[in-house]
């Protein structure tokens, strides 16, 4: 059960990554926003004239580099920052919080024990740590046996996903200095939260939601 909710929220994060800037039932959200905020193709609305482009060309950012033209004027949605938000935030969830859970991040007792700081909201309408509620899932006794748990070494997978997280970060500073205004950044960033929000944040306190989706490491 805990990895079909894993693979389901990978998959709404995916949809979301889709739906912004690949495809939203024609063009994605970044290119829609670009145009609805005046954005055109200019080479290949000149095309259009001569036909020698076809109409499309001037919907999507990947048409009209396509068909020669670039955009210009309008509001372009950091995509940079977008993907690389969006990503590191899912790999330190989906690999951090367990691996947390398991004592292999942290130093302190608490970290050895597998317990956290995350608290949730209860079906009762009770605040506990997440640990209560990872207990509750798999079981009353679970997380006894891991008191005298020692700090183990990260694996091969974890080891890959920290440093794929340094690399989005290492390129969201590059973004940072040389791409884009920063208000571009800024916009990029609050597409990211429409979807780490509802995913990895809300189920925090809402339990309906936390037993469909439900959270790493519970």
């Amino acid at each position: 059960m805990t990895k079909t909710k894993a693979v389901l929220r990978w998959a709404l994060v995916t949809g979301w990554w889709v739906l912004v800037t690949q495809w939203c039932f024609g063009a994605p959200i970044i290119d829609r926003g670009f145009r609805f905020t005046g954005g055109k193709c200019e080479d290949a609305r000149e095309a259009l004239f001569d036909g020698t482009a076809d109409g499309a060309d001037v919907f999507t950012a990947a048409a009209c580099r396509a068909a020669g033209g670039r955009w210009s004027g309008g509001h372009d949605i950091s995509g940079h920052v977008f993907l690389l938000v969006l990503g590191s935030f899912f790999l330190l969830q989906e690999v951090g919080w367990p691996a947390c859970r398991a004592g292999l991040l942290l130093t302190t007792n608490a970290a050895k024990a597998g317990r956290e700081e995350r608290c949730v909201v209860m079906p009762d309408g009770a605040v506990k740590g997440a640990g209560v509620e990872a207990e509750r899932s798999s079981g009353s006794g679970s997380g006894a046996g891991d008191e005298g748990r020692s700090v183990a070494s990260l694996g091969f997978g974890e080891k890959f996903a920290l440093a794929v997280v340094a690399l989005c970060w290492w390129m969201l500073l590059m973004t940072a200095i040389y791409f884009h205004t920063w208000f571009e950044k800024l916009t990029g960033l609050l597409v990211a939260a429409m979807a780490i929000y509802p995913v990895y944040i809300l189920p925090r306190w809402a339990p309906a939601l936390r037993a469909l989706i439900g959270l790493p490491g519970i």
